[in-house]
């Protein structure tokens, strides 16, 4: 279930703890991209539980199956607007002159989408289930 959403762009850290301070309790999965290392100290000090999602070879692929995987992602298209276009707007990539779906995964127009990947890690990572 998604019904929940944040969204900003080129937002400080402090502008954001401020804007989630109300999930300061809950674990919270960062993108390490773009400094996160930094970004992730800057809110543990801030008093959040946050970790960087865990990326390696593999990881997207696999994540992305295992949401495929669901019998159902339901998304409350009222409060999480922009989750809900990515998920119903997201396609495979295909070949420009054959149509052919390409393989791997499109790495645009997908944030909230790999927020979700990130915060459900900890289940997918549990291979099997």
């Amino acid at each position: 279930y998604v019904f929940e959403e944040y969204r900003g762009n080129r937002m400080s850290n402090a502008a954001w703890a401020r804007l989630i301070r109300a999930h300061r309790d809950d674990l919270v999965t960062a993108d390490p991209g773009g400094g996160g290392l930094r970004n992730v100290g800057d809110f543990r000090a801030a008093g959040f539980r946050m970790r960087c999602a865990a990326k390696g070879p593999g990881s997207v692929a696999y994540s992305m199956q295992w949401l495929q995987s669901r019998r159902q992602i339901v998304i409350d298209p009222a409060r999480c607007p922009h989750t809900a276009r990515e998920f119903t707007e997201y396609e495979y990539a295909r070949d420009s002159r054959t149509g052919e779906v390409l393989e791997g995964y499109p790495d645009g127009n997908n944030h909230h989408i790999d927020a979700v990947r990130y915060a459900t890690e900890q289940i997918w990572k549990r291979k099997g289930q």
